[in-house]
């Protein structure tokens, strides 16, 4: 199978590891959208110092803390190995490689209330998650006290909001530097308060989805839940999608314990159509918001129902068709891996076309969401750049 635009030529940026194997029985749930307006406080940023942004042991010691290890933010500090503002502040931050750039504002995202059936909503999740990833995040969360990146939002935002920003970039950033993934990043911070207050009521009344940041998401609202938290608040950035936006891409299937002509059975049967493909066609099937099966040897084009995006017609259509309900084996961004790996484990690759934010967007509204792992977004900032610290209470989960 060649390689496409929609083989995610664009990697998933530094900070992305690969999704674990996801077993056909692990709980999975929608986490809650939270109310309007849309809320996003200064906070005392802690950044590390540009050279140890990304830096692998660092990297570490946050995904495998020791008991209360939030001691070590203040090691840190001492050492000059990073650095907390004085003052609290809202920050636009700019980071990309390249011409692959991302801007957005960064800020303390209120997430503690929680929009009722047809209420106002202020951000939308799309993807369901791992309730055990979920649980994990949660007592990391609450051993280290760091929200070590924040969850990226997206939305088309006011016009007026892109011309505030703009008047903020032309002052120079007060931070720039190279990490150590090769990332740049400027960082403007809005202290002023009128700039704050200006900022923060022109985005009270939007709404914009969750695009990468799940599970940490989740993981915010299950501390806020299990214990007797003040700090309702999660790191974010709103990033607008009419500016310098974030790509958006499909994360592709690979299913054991069927065959090809067993799946494509499936679909028919379902009332799906389907049409041969080859390497040659398959991408533009893709293209089309066709679904493609393959194994490595053939490939065939699945025209999904239109009242459904791809990946739920997948989930809700097509696989509890298959004869002997097959496993998930895993999950790839790339659409030859996905093959490749289907090919080695005698399985079918199940690639999904690229989703739009409209197409998102129709998921959320419906009600239903998406599918965990669904959508990949690009370039993620590297972790490290901007941090923040979480108060937490004594009683939360652990």
């Amino acid at each position: 199978m060649p390689s496409s635009s929609q083989s995610g030529g664009a990697r998933p940026g530094p900070g992305h590891r690969p999704p674990r194997i996801l077993h056909r029985m692990e709980a999975v749930s929608m986490p809650s959208p939270t109310a309007g307006p849309l809320d996003l406080a200064p906070f005392h940023a802690l950044r590390l110092s540009g050279p140890r942004v990304g830096d692998p042991r660092l990297m570490r010691l946050l995904a495998r803390p020791r008991d209360r290890d939030h001691r070590v933010v203040e090691g840190w500090i001492r050492r000059g190995l990073a650095v907390r503002d004085e003052t609290a502040s809202l920050h636009l931050h700019e980071y990309g490689a390249g011409r692959s750039r991302v801007r957005g504002l960064v800020g303390a995202l209120d997430i503690s209330r929680t929009a009722t059936p047809g209420g106002a909503a202020a951000v939308l999740p799309h993807e369901r998650v791992q309730d055990r990833q979920t649980r994990d995040l949660a007592s990391r969360l609450v051993t280290t006290t760091l929200d070590p990146a924040p969850l990226l939002l997206v939305q088309r935002s006011p016009a007026a909001l892109r011309a505030l920003l703009r008047q903020v970039r032309e002052q120079p950033p007060t931070h720039q530097f190279l990490d150590r993934h090769g990332q740049t990043h400027r960082l403007w911070p809005l202290e002023r308060a009128d700039l704050v207050a200006e900022a923060s009521g022109l985005l009270a009344p939007t709404t914009a989805v969750l695009a990468d940041g799940h599970h940490r998401y989740a993981a915010h609202q299950l501390r806020l839940a299990s214990s007797s938290e003040t700090d309702g608040r999660a790191l974010a950035m709103v990033i607008d999608q009419d500016d310098l936006p974030l790509r958006i891409g499909a994360i592709h299937r690979v299913l054991g314990g069927t065959r090809l002509d067993e799946v494509v059975r499936a679909a028919r049967t379902t009332g799906f159509t389907t049409e041969d493909a080859d390497e040659t066609s398959a991408p533009a099937f893709l293209e089309d918001d066709w679904l493609v099966l393959a194994d490595g040897r053939q490939a065939v084009a699945v025209r999904h129902p239109t009242d459904q995006v791809p990946s739920r017609s997948l989930h809700d259509r097509l696989l509890p068709a298959i004869e002997g309900r097959p496993r998930i084996l895993g999950h790839e961004h790339d659409v030859d891996q996905a093959v490749a790996r289907a090919r080695a484990s005698a399985g079918v690759a199940t690639l999904l076309p690229r989703p739009s934010l409209a197409s998102i967007e129709q998921a959320v509204a419906s009600g239903n969401g998406l599918p965990e792992k669904t959508t990949w977004f690009s370039p993620k900032p590297t972790p490290g750049a901007v941090l923040r610290q979480v108060r937490v209470a004594v009683d939360a989960p652990s």
